[in-house]
C-alpha cells in the first residue's frame, strides 16, 4: 500500500465508515438475536424450564447474533469506499478510486495519485457519515426486541395476574395452573426439616406428614383431590390459592383449575409416595440363647439392642416366669432394670442382671426373657424381639445335654392357659384411654385367633389314637363297667375342640369377651379329660373299616373325568388400570385432533394409575409423561401432546409385557373329544 500526504485524511473516513457499518451491523444482528431469543425462552418457560436455564439460552442466542452479523461485514477499504458511493452519489467514484490506489497504483503516475488523494480527501471532508448510517431505525429496534424478550419472562412472575389483569385474561381465556410450590413438613416427632419444592411431578415424604400447596394460575377457584379427600383451595390474592394436604397412604395430589362459569382447565398431578415410620427392630445378643440350668442360683448378664430409623423412646427387658404343669401353671411378669447406653438417638445398648434366686424357680419351671421397644411415633406400639427361655431341668435332664443324642421331650410354645392370659391382656389394651385403632386390635385378635387353632391341633394330634376294629373294643367294655377306665374324659376332649373352635372364630371377627369365655371352658374341659381317670383313644367302627380286598377293582370305563372350570389367574390392580388407560390412550390416538376435551380422559387415566400403584416409580412416570400430554393438548400443542401419549403407550406396554399373567392356552370342545378317545385307546393297549 502506498501512501501520500492527502491519502491520511482519506483511510481515516475509510476507517470510520467501517466502523459504523460493523456497528450497524452488531445492532441488527443482537435485534434478531433478542427475537429469536424471545420465542425460545418462552417454549422453555412454558414447558417447565427453569429462569436460569431460559437467560442463559437468551443471551447465548444474542451474542451469537451480533458475532455473526458483526463479522460478516467486509472491513476493507474498498468495501468502505463502495458503500458510501452508494449512498452519496456526488462522490462519482472518487473514493472508489483512491482505495484503489492506495492499494495498488501500479504505473500510474505520482503527480495523478496525489490528484486523486487530494479531491477524494476534499470529498470525504464535505460527507456527514451520521446522516449516510442514521442510528433512530436501529435503535428503535434493537429497544423493541429486548422489551419483548424480557416480556417473555414474565409468564414465571406471578405479579403478572394481578399488574396485567386484563392482558392476562385475554391471552389465556381457560383456566390454568402456572406454577405450584409445596412445603413438606414431617411430623414433630421425626426432626426433620422442612421440604420446598417447586412444579414437582412426585413428592416422597414420610407418613404423617403435613403438605402446603401453593398454586399460581388464572382461574375462579382451584380444586384439591386426593385420593381419599376433596376440597378447594383457599384463595389469597387474585393468582394464587393455598391448601394443606396430610400425607397418609401413598396416592395423588389433583389441581383442577375452574373458571367463573364452573368450566374446569387442565389438570395438574402430582404422585405421592408416603414412607412409613420403621417399626423399631429389638434383639438379644447376650445370652442370646435357650438356657438350662439345675439350680436357680445363677445371676445372669443380659445385653440387649435396638435400632430404629428415626428415634428410639424406650428399651426395656422383660421376663415371664411360667411355674406349674400342665395347664395348671401360673404366669408372672416382670422387667430386669438396664443401664442405657445411647450411642445416637437411632442405636441404644442396654445392660443388666436377672437375679434367679430371687424368682424363686423350682424344677421344671422356667423364665421366658425379650427385649422390647418402643419408638418416638405417638401411640406407637411396643415391639418384642425373639424370645429365649431359661428353664430349671432335673438332674437327669441336665447329664442328657451331654450326649449326641437328641432330645425327645415335647415342648410346647403355646398352651391354652397363654392364649387366655394374651386374650386378657388385649382386652386391657382396649380399655385404655386413648385406645389403640380398630384396626390394631383386630390385627392383635388375628394372631391370637392363629395361636389359638395351633393349640387346637395339638390337642387334635393328641386324640388321634384308636382302635383297628370295633370288637377289640367291645372285648375290653368289662374294664369301663369295672372302672378302671373313664370315657368321659373323650367327650370332655370333644368339648374342649369345640369350644377352642368357637374362640378362634370369635377372635377372628374381633368379639373378644365372648372368645375369652369359650377359652376358659376350653380349658375346664381339657383340665377334666387331663386328669387321673380317662379313656381318649378313637375306635373304627366296622362300617368304617377299609375292605382290602376290593382295592383297585372295578371297571375303569365306569370312571368320569372330571370337568371343573380352569380358575381365571388374578390379575394384579394397577396392571388393570394399565389395560384400560392403554385402551383409552388408543381411541385418542385414532382421533384425527385432539381438543382441550380431550383433557379429562387423559386426567381420568391419570387417577386410576395413581389410585393402583402410586408407590410405582414407573407409574408415576407414565403419570408424569401424561400430565406434560394434558398441558400440551390444553395449551394446543398437537405434535408435543402425541408425542407424549405416543411415550406414555409405549411406557405402559412395556410393564405389561413383563407383569400381565399369561394367558392359558385353551383347548375346543373337538380336541377335548381327540384327546380322550387317544386316552381310552391307550388304556385299552392300543396305544404305543
Amino acid at each position: 500500500m502506498r501512501e501520500w500526504p492527502e491519502s491520511r485524511a482519506v483511510m481515516d473516513f475509510l476507517a470510520r465508515v467501517t466502523r459504523v457499518r460493523r456497528a450497524q451491523a452488531a445492532v441488527a444482528g443482537a435485534t434478531f438475536g433478542l427475537g429469536v431469543a424471545a420465542v425460545a425462552v418462552l417454549v422453555l418457560l412454558l414447558n417447565g424450564g427453569t429462569t436460569m436455564t431460559a437467560t442463559l439460552v437468551a443471551g447465548a442466542i444474542t451474542l451469537a447474533g451480533v458475532f455473526t452479523a458483526a463479522f460478516r461485514v467486509e472491513a476493507s477499504e474498498r468495501a468502505s469506499a463502495a458503500a458510501v458511493e452508494a449512498r452519496s452519489p456526488e462522490c462519482r467514484n472518487l473514493l472508489v478510486t483512491a482505495a484503489a490506489l492506495l492499494h495498488d497504483a501500479g504505473p500510474t503516475p505520482v503527480a495523478m495519485c496525489r490528484i486523486v488523494q487530494h479531491d477524494a480527501a476534499r470529498a470525504a471532508a464535505r460527507i456527514d457519515v451520521a446522516s449516510l448510517w442514521p442510528w433512530g431505525r436501529h435503535s428503535a429496534r434493537l429497544i423493541g426486541a429486548a422489551v419483548l424478550c424480557g416480556a417473555a419472562f414474565l409468564v414465571t412472575v406471578p405479579a403478572v395476574g394481578r399488574l396485567l389483569p386484563d392482558l392476562t385474561t385475554e391471552a389465556s381465556s381457560a383456566p390454568v395452573v402456572s406454577s405450584v410450590r409445596v412445603t413438606i413438613t414431617p411430623p414433630e416427632y421425626a426432626g426433620q426439616a422442612p421440604q420446598t419444592l417447586s412444579d414437582p411431578d412426585r413428592i416422597t415424604a414420610l407418613a404423617g406428614s403435613r403438605v402446603d400447596v401453593l398454586v399460581s394460575g388464572t382461574a375462579e377457584r382451584m380444586r384439591i383431590d386426593t385420593a381419599d379427600s376433596a376440597s378447594d383451595a383457599t384463595r389469597s390474592d387474585a393468582a394464587k390459592f393455598a391448601a394443606t394436604v396430610t400425607l397418609a397412604a401413598d396416592g395423588f395430589i389433583a389441581i383442577t383449575p375452574f373458571d367463573a362459569t364452573d368450566v374446569a382447565g387442565a389438570r395438574r398431578l402430582i404422585g405421592v409416595t408416603a414412607t412409613p415410620d420403621r417399626s423399631p427392630v429389638p434383639r438379644v445378643t447376650v445370652p442370646g440363647k435357650d438356657i438350662f440350668l439345675r439350680e436357680a442360683t445363677a445371676a445372669l448378664d443380659l445385653t440387649v439392642e435396638a435400632t430404629d430409623d428415626l428415634g428410639l423412646r424406650t428399651l426395656q427387658l422383660a421376663y415371664t416366669k411360667v411355674a406349674g404343669v400342665g395347664e395348671s401353671f401360673t404366669f408372672t411378669e416382670g422387667e430386669v432394670p438396664l443401664t442405657v447406653t445411647r450411642t445416637n438417638s437411632r442405636q441404644w445398648r442396654g445392660t443388666g442382671t436377672l437375679s434367679l434366686a430371687a424368682l424363686s424357680l423350682d424344677v421344671g419351671d422356667m423364665v421366658v426373657y425379650r427385649a422390647v421397644a418402643a419408638d418416638q411415633r405417638p401411640g406407637s406400639a411396643r415391639i418384642e424381639s425373639d424370645a429365649f427361655i431359661i428353664e430349671i431341668v432335673s438332674d437327669s435332664e441336665a447329664m442328657a445335654e451331654g450326649f449326641s443324642i437328641d432330645d425327645t421331650q415335647d415342648k410346647y410354645a403355646l398352651s391354652q392357659q397363654m392364649v387366655i392370659l394374651k386374650t386378657e391382656r388385649l382386652i386391657a389394651k382396649a380399655a385404655v384411654r386413648p385406645a389403640p385403632s380398630a384396626e390394631a386390635i383386630l390385627e392383635e385378635s388375628l394372631m391370637i385367633a392363629a395361636e389359638q387353632r395351633s393349640v387346637r391341633a395339638e390337642l387334635v394330634f393328641m386324640t388321634g389314637g384308636h382302635f383297628e376294629d370295633e370288637f377289640v373294643e367291645a372285648a375290653h367294655e368289662h374294664e369301663i363297667s369295672d372302672g378302671r377306665l373313664d370315657n368321659s374324659g373323650r367327650a370332655d376332649l370333644g368339648r374342649a375342640i369345640r369350644d377352642m373352635s368357637r374362640a378362634a372364630a370369635e377372635l377372628t371377627d374381633g368379639n373378644l369377651k365372648p372368645a375369652l369365655e369359650a377359652e376358659k371352658a376350653a380349658l375346664e374341659a381339657m383340665q377334666r379329660a387331663l386328669s387321673r381317670r380317662r379313656f381318649i383313644l378313637r375306635t373304627l367302627t366296622q362300617r368304617e373299616s377299609i375292605d382290602d380286598g376290593r382295592r383297585l377293582t372295578g371297571t375303569l370305563s365306569d370312571l368320569a373325568r372330571s370337568r371343573r372350570a380352569v380358575a381365571a389367574p388374578a390379575v394384579p390392580p394397577y396392571v388393570l388400570a394399565l389395560r384400560d388407560g392403554l385402551s383409552a390412550l388408543g381411541a385418542l390416538a385414532a382421533r384425527s385432533t385432539l381438543t382441550p376435551s380431550d383433557t379429562s380422559a387423559v386426567s381420568t387415566i391419570t387417577e386410576s394409575l395413581l389410585k393402583a400403584a402410586a408407590g410405582d416409580r414407573a407409574v408415576i412416570d407414565i403419570v408424569a409423561v401424561l400430565s406434560k400430554a394434558n398441558e400440551a393438548i390444553a395449551g394446543g400443542r398437537q405434535r408435543d401432546g402425541r408425542a407424549a401419549l405416543d411415550d406414555a403407550a409405549a411406557r405402559m406396554t412395556s410393564i405389561l409385557r413383563t407383569a400381565a399373567p399369561a394367558a392359558s392356552a385353551g383347548s375346543d370342545a373337538e380336541t377335548r373329544r381327540l384327546r380322550g378317545a387317544l386316552s381310552d385307546a391307550q388304556r385299552r393297549g392300543g396305544g404305543q
